[in-house]
This record gives structure tokens, C-alpha cells and sequence, in this order.
């Protein structure tokens, strides 16, 4: 029996000789490399993160640091956070070890901490770190932070005031979410990359600035914000991302910066008191509600009239969509040119396979003027389908390119004379000035056409005639004082 006990009793010393914390300096560590160890005196738990990512001996061990995993001292106001521990590895190698991140839910729910102190050695603040410190004021990101992590700073709903350091890159998913107290948000110049929401739903914030270094951002970054009224967008971003600015009902005017191409599907939905937008000439692309659920009643556009009918724009933009454009209506399609007739794009005086030509083209963006008279479906657009229209209605005259038209009086051709060709439904065809040359027009076989001369004061409506199915022919016009008396076809 004495054997059992002293067995038992040598057991329970060998395991507690194994548990005996020992100090280096101020700070208690177990001498082991476990994956998690407890600062007995301090409340933190960490672990020693290999810095090359290799164990393979002491040479190796100049970039390995310290991540702060947890922390079990006392839940009070104020915590200043170590920046280095003494460590020394079961080999014996001692090593003083930089606090280098702030690793997954730190201080969580620590609802009494009202001010923290992040030491300069940390580069990582991780997911959740401060989730739900519910009675942190303030807090100070140093400048040796390249990145804030998903959830860091979620539901602090007392922060009022952040200072973002000159290191940070990246600002995670919802790091800064239903932060309550936030009013105004200063994002430095030398962060990059803000992630999903992570300013969403911030009761009281008004003011945003995202600083001209941002590239990239995700969706939602300030979804639901009611009281922002201050908005400035990154120069360096190409896209204004889906979401970004829901429901930020107080919301009145925004300046989209030159750079932008596209604003990504329902970027400022519901920004019921949005009325004026200011859209850079570099603007390529509006998604579809985009500005649904606002009063967008006036648009400043940078760039040229024919620059702002190519974007592409996308349905249910609501009042966006008949707001005026530099003070004028806001048609999709506005040209500058005037043609002669309903298909003369090119304002040549005729309708033809040029006038398809030219109208792709100008979809394409490759022509910068078009004329009204392109709409050819009239539907107020132009558009590819006014294109392929004209196109299967220039077929109908296909293979009559032989009808040539002339004028003569008196065996002398008759020169500077205005002559018109309408169809049956007086829809004008074609309308040029003679000269000595037959004149080409593409009319369909077998129709009836009508040529008038709209030179002579009278406006004399002259004969009608039939265009022959044979593969070439002649129309001369036969003058006699100045009106046409005959027509004859010659074939």
C-alpha cells in the first residue's frame, strides 16, 4: 500500500515540475513550446508564431513573433498591450519576441475597456480583436499596422474617434459595423483595399472620406448609413462597388471622381434625399439601380454630350433617368448632326448601307456625332436595333443599285435642281441636287414612287412611276420650264 502511495505522490511531483511557470524579466512563461501559453501576472495568452515557416533550429528564429490569442486579466478601462515577451524555447534558446499581431477575438465582449494602447510593433490587428467592447471611446491605430481584420472593431458602440496610422493597407469585412458613435472617418492615403460593410450601419456617421489611395472596394462599405452627408470617393477607384451607399437617406449630393468607370448595381438605392450627382467623363458604365428610390433631378457630366450617351445605363434608375444633364434633357441619345431623312445617320443626304455603317460604328463608339434621323425605330433610343432595322429594310433594295436618276430639258441636262423621291406613304427616300450625272437611288422593285422638284416656287408634285424587276435601269426626268412633264425608263 505504501508502494502505491509513494508511486502516486512521484507522479503528481513529476507533473507539477512540468507546470512550474518561469520567470524571465517582469513576465511569468511556461518553459515549453506549447501553441498557447498563459502570461500569468499579465493575462495574456499567445503563441510564438514561426516567422519563416520552417522549425528547423535557432537560425531561423530572427522573424518569429509573438500573436496575442486571448486574454484573461482584469476586465477595466484601460489596457496598454505589451509589445515584446521573453521567451525561451525548449532547446534553451532565449529570445526576446516582438508583439507582431492581435490574433483572433483578443479582448472580445471586454464591455469596460474605454481606452487601449497598441504598442508600435504590432502589424496585424485580426478578426474580432475588439468586437463588442462596448465602452471603448477612442483608439489609435500606430503606424506599424498594415492591415485591420474582419469584425476588429465591430459593435464598439461607443467609439467616437479613430486615428488610422500611415502604414495601414487594408481595412477588413464589417471591421468598423454598427459603430454608433462614429461621426467622421478619415481614411489615410496609403490604405488600398476596404473590405464588405466595414463601415456599415453606423448610426451617427456624416462625414466620409475615403482618401485617393483606395483601388478597390467591397459591397456595402457604407450600406445603411442614414445620417452621412458627406461623402469623398477615392480618385483611384475604377469602381464605386455594389451597395456602397444604400439607404444613406441623408445623402443629398455626390461627386463621383474622375477614374471611375462603372457604378456597380444599386450603389446609392434608396437615397431618398439624393437630387444632385456630378459623374466624370471617364464614366463608362451605370448598373442597374443604381439611383432607384432617389430624386436625382440635375447631373453634371465632365465630359462631351456623345461621351455621355454611350454609357452604358441600366433599367429602374428612376427619377436619374429624366434628370437634366448639364441643364439640358436628359435623352440617352443626343446628336449633333441633322440628316435629310429618317435613316441618314451620316446627314449625307441619303439613305443607304453607309448610314448602317455608320450607325454600328457609332454604337461602337468609333463615330463621336450621329443624327437624329438614326433612330429609325423612333423610340426616342439609338440603338443596335435601329441598325439591324435599317439594314433589313436596305435589303428590300438589294441588287437595284442600276436605278439612276437624271434630269434633261431640251436634250440639256437640267443642274442645281432639288429633286425628292418619296414612297407611297410619303415617307421622304431620298433628296439630292442634279447635276449633269445620273444620280443613284436604292429604291425597291416593283413600288411606286413619287418625284417632286423642291426648287420651284410652286412646290409642283410631279408623276408617279414603278420601279421595273430588271437588273439595270434609267429614270430621266423630262424638264419643260422648269417643271417635269414626263419620265422615261430606260432599260
Amino acid at each position: 500500500m505504501k508502494k502505491l502511495l509513494l508511486s502516486t505522490l512521484s507522479l503528481i511531483l513529476s507533473l507539477a515540475i512540468l507546470i512550474i511557470p518561469v520567470t524571465v524579466g517582469a513576465i511569468s512563461i511556461d518553459k515549453a513550446d506549447k501553441p498557447i501559453t498563459t502570461i500569468t501576472n499579465l493575462g495574456y495568452q499567445y503563441r510564438v508564431v514561426d516567422g519563416k515557416g520552417d522549425n528547423n533550429g535557432k537560425n531561423n528564429r530572427e522573424n518569429d513573433y509573438i500573436e496575442i490569442v486571448g486574454y484573461k486579466g482584469d476586465n477595466t478601462s484601460s489596457v496598454s498591450i505589451i509589445s515584446s515577451i521573453s521567451y525561451t524555447y525548449s532547446d534553451g534558446d532565449k529570445r526576446t519576441l516582438p508583439v507582431a499581431k492581435l490574433g483572433y477575438d483578443a479582448f472580445r465582449d471586454f464591455n469596460k475597456i474605454e481606452t487601449v494602447s497598441i504598442p508600435n510593433s504590432v502589424v496585424e490587428i485580426g478578426y474580432g480583436v475588439f468586437h463588442g467592447c462596448t465602452a471603448l471611446k477612442e483608439i489609435t491605430i500606430p503606424n506599424s499596422v498594415t492591415a485591420i481584420g474582419d469584425f476588429t472593431f465591430s459593435n464598439c458602440s461607443s467609439l467616437s474617434k479613430i486615428t488610422f496610422g500611415t502604414g495601414l493597407k487594408a481595412i477588413g469585412k464589417f471591421a468598423f459595423a454598427e459603430c454608433n458613435s462614429l461621426k467622421s472617418v478619415t481614411i489615410p492615403n496609403t490604405v488600398t483595399f476596404i473590405d464588405d460593410s466595414a463601415f456599415t450601419q453606423c448610426a451617427n456617421l456624416e462625414t466620409f472620406n475615403m482618401g485617393n489611395g483606395v483601388t478597390e472596394i467591397g459591397d456595402l462599405v457604407l450600406f445603411a448609413n442614414p445620417k452621412l452627408k458627406n461623402l469623398t470617393i477615392s480618385n483611384k477607384l475604377s469602381t464605386v462597388a455594389y451597395m456602397m451607399c444604400k439607404e444613406c437617406t441623408s445623402l443629398t449630393s455626390v461627386t463621383i471622381p474622375e477614374g471611375v468607370k462603372k457604378l456597380d448595381f444599386a450603389a446609392f438605392k434608396d437615397c431618398t434625399n439624393l437630387t444632385t450627382v456630378s459623374l466624370p467623363a471617364t464614366l463608362k458604365e451605370i448598373d442597374y439601380c443604381v439611383f432607384e428610390g432617389c430624386k436625382v433631378s440635375s447631373i453634371t457630366y465632365n465630359g462631351s454630350v456623345d461621351n455621355y450617351n454611350r454609357i452604358t445605363k441600366g433599367k429602374e434608375n428612376g427619377s436619374f433617368e429624366t434628370a437634366t444633364v448639364n441643364g439640358q434633357s436628359n435623352s440617352k441619345k443626343t446628336a449633333k448632326l441633322t440628316g435629310a431623312m429618317k435613316g441618314d445617320a451620316d446627314a449625307d443626304g441619303k439613305f443607304n448601307i453607309k448610314d448602317v455603317t455608320y450607325t454600328q460604328k457609332y454604337i461602337a463608339e468609333i463615330k463621336e456625332d450621329i443624327a437624329d434621323e438614326a433612330d429609325y425605330n423612333g423610340d426616342g433610343e439609338i440603338t443596335i436595333n435601329d441598325a439591324t432595322t435599317m439594314q433589313r429594310d436596305l435589303a428590300k433594295f438589294v441588287d437595284n443599285w442600276g436605278v439612276y436618276m437624271s434630269a434633261t430639258e431640251n436634250g440639256e441636262a437640267v443642274q442645281g435642281h432639288i429633286l425628292e423621291v418619296k414612297d407611297e406613304n410619303g415617307v421622304v427616300v431620298e433628296t439630292w441636287t442634279t447635276t449633269n450625272k445620273a444620280h443613284q437611288v436604292n429604291l425597291a422593285r416593283g413600288k411606286t414612287y413619287i418625284v417632286n422638284d423642291k426648287t420651284t416656287s410652286n412646290e409642283f408634285e410631279c408623276l408617279k412611276f414603278t420601279v421595273e424587276d430588271v437588273e439595270f435601269q434609267n429614270i430621266m426626268l423630262v424638264y419643260d420650264k422648269s417643271s417635269i412633264v414626263d419620265i422615261i425608263k430606260i432599260f
